[in-house]
């Protein structure tokens, strides 16, 4: 099975994102330790007895997500300037440098998928709503100067000569993103999904508030699988806030524990408040 998801994140994925020659690592051109036998797919097999959700299902993006590279067992929580928040074992610490103060948790699933679209020219129409009469991609990004107030509000003026397109403003990009992607931005981009109907790629969001107005903290599912009574059990990924780094609980533990069934995370997870399954909309 591992194998074989493999071949299909080199085969499936379309070949103006990924030429034939190229080899996984060049997936994760983030990626500052990569190594191919520490990726979420090879260290977080499904439990005994429980079916993965099917590759032939999944999208590219799915596929790329669950091939994700893990940092070395032991690597401990680090926040954006990299001082140590938390020393791990258990705990796995995904391979994506965490760059901007602004990161939170609600951004983790929107910044992976822009950096899997700047492997092709989807990225430069991937279009994210930052408020109800906001959007940006990535096109308007080298088109525009944007500016933020203290109080939220957004404002650009057209450039008479468009931003270079590299790496360096990429990362400017994804900067912009993490600042104006707020509470309000991912409700705004997210809409429910029943407990039975989970994917690889949605989000678990928990409120502070009755009011479900206020996000406390979101955790994205990297991937799912299900027992013989279609019951789903689910392995996740969360950052801290503000700005750490992206943790995969357990994947460096014992198997039972890397997959939580979907009331098990709910009651995992209940301190942060009460919480339901989304699904990006774009």
């Amino acid at each position: 099975m591992l194998l074989r998801l493999l071949i299909i994140a080199l085969l499936t994925v379309p070949a103006s994102v990924f030429g034939q020659a190229q080899s996984l690592n060049s997936f994760f051109p983030f990626a500052e330790e990569y190594d191919s036998t520490r990726t979420i797919v090879m260290l977080c097999e499904e439990p005994e007895n429980l079916e993965r959700y099917p590759s032939h299902l999944m999208t590219p993006f799915q596929v790329w997500m669950t091939n994700l590279p893990l940092r070395p067992k032991g690597t401990p929580i680090t926040d954006w300037r990299g001082e140590i928040i938390e020393e791990t074992v258990l705990d796995g610490v995904i391979d994506f440098p965490i760059k901007s103060q602004y990161q939170t948790d609600a951004d983790i699933l929107i910044l992976l998928a822009l950096n899997f679209f700047s492997l092709d020219s989807t990225i430069y129409h991937f279009d994210i709503t930052l408020t109800e009469s906001d959007t940006v991609n990535y096109s308007k990004w080298l088109e525009r100067d944007y500016e933020i107030a203290s109080d939220g509000k957004i404002s650009f003026v057209i450039r008479t000569d468009p931003k270079s397109d590299n790496r360096s403003e990429f990362q400017n990009y994804l900067n912009f993103v993490a600042r104006a992607f707020d509470n309000e931005s991912i409700l705004l981009n997210a809409e429910v999904v029943a407990h039975n109907r989970v994917k690889p790629g949605n989000l678990y969001i928990q409120f502070s508030d009755d009011s479900l107005q206020v996000v406390s903290h979101v955790s994205l599912v990297l991937d799912v699988c299900r027992n013989a009574a279609k019951q789903l059990s689910v392995l996740v990924a969360y950052g801290g806030d503000p700005a750490q780094s992206l943790v995969v609980p357990y994947a460096y533990g014992a198997s039972e524990a890397k997959w939580f069934g979907v009331d098990e995370l709910v009651e995992h997870l209940k301190p942060h408040g009460k919480g339901f399954f989304y699904r990006y909309r774009n």
